[in-house]
Formats: structure tokens, C-alpha cells, sequence
């Protein structure tokens, strides 16, 4: 059952995504592996007030669907603008929610083939190539 079925699923992913980036510390690897957007995920966690109050707002805007999906925006994956970048929400809500730094090879993937839900439930992470093996199985 995911969390999203009963009412206050949001309300507990939220809490649940607020302690994450909380908690968000640079460690050691931070370093070795900085690039550009690594970066600008770290400090978009580090300024964590701004981040729970784009993912909360994102999270009440969404429309639950029959399939269990939150659909955020009337026509295909739907970009927000934070800290000066335009993102998808549904990146904003897999990677801030789970206060992950995406590399750039790492994609999130829809496991329910829908791009416009941001359920975080139905989303979870991979390569391009990943989510192109998505498409074809879809498909198939």
C-alpha cells in the first residue's frame, strides 16, 4: 500500500522529506565528486527553508489520480524555478525528498510512465539507459 492511498500520506512524506534535508551534510566524497549541479542541490538543501516550502507547496498543488498518481501541471511534466534553475518537479521531489545529489549520469524514472506525477512513491532513480529499457517494456 503505498503512503499516498490514505489522507495524511502527504503530511508524513513531508515530515519525512523535511527531517532528510535537515540532516543533509557534504561529507567527505562531497569534494571528489563536485560538479556544478552537485553543488547547486547541496545548497539548495543547506537553505532547507526554501526547499520544504517549494516541496510542500508542490506536494498540496498535486491532483491524486484513480492510479494512484499525484499529477502536478495540466500538460506533461511540469518545470518549477528555484534558486535560479528550471527544474522538473517531479526531480525536485525525488531528489530534495530523499536529500539525494544527483550525479549526471543519474536520471528519476517514473515507474508508473507517467511524467506528469510526482508521487514519490511512484519514483525512484537510474540511468538514461534505464529509462529507456522503461520505455521499450512499457511498449512491448
Amino acid at each position: 500500500m503505498s503512503p499516498f492511498e490514505g489522507g495524511d500520506g502527504i503530511d508524513v512524506w513531508i515530515t519525512e522529506a523535511c527531517t532528510n534535508i535537515k540532516t543533509f551534510e557534504r561529507d567527505e566524497l562531497f569534494d571528489l565528486l563536485m560538479t556544478e549541479t552537485r553543488v547547486w542541490w547541496a545548497e539548495l538543501f543547506e537553505a532547507q527553508s526554501e526547499a520544504i516550502d517549494k516541496l510542500t507547496s508542490i506536494m498540496n498543488e498535486a491532483a491524486k489520480t484513480q492510479d494512484g498518481c499525484l499529477e502536478f501541471g495540466q500538460k506533461g511534466a511540469q518545470r518549477i524555478s528555484i534558486r535560479g534553475k528550471r527544474i522538473y518537479a517531479y526531480q525536485l521531489v525525488y531528489w530534495a525528498g530523499n536529500a539525494l545529489l544527483p550525479s549526471a549520469q543519474d536520471v528519476v524514472r517514473h515507474k508508473c510512465h507517467n511524467r506528469r506525477c510526482i508521487n514519490p512513491s511512484h519514483l525512484t532513480h537510474g540511468s538514461q539507459a534505464d529509462n529507456r529499457l522503461d520505455e521499450l517494456e512499457r511498449r512491448s
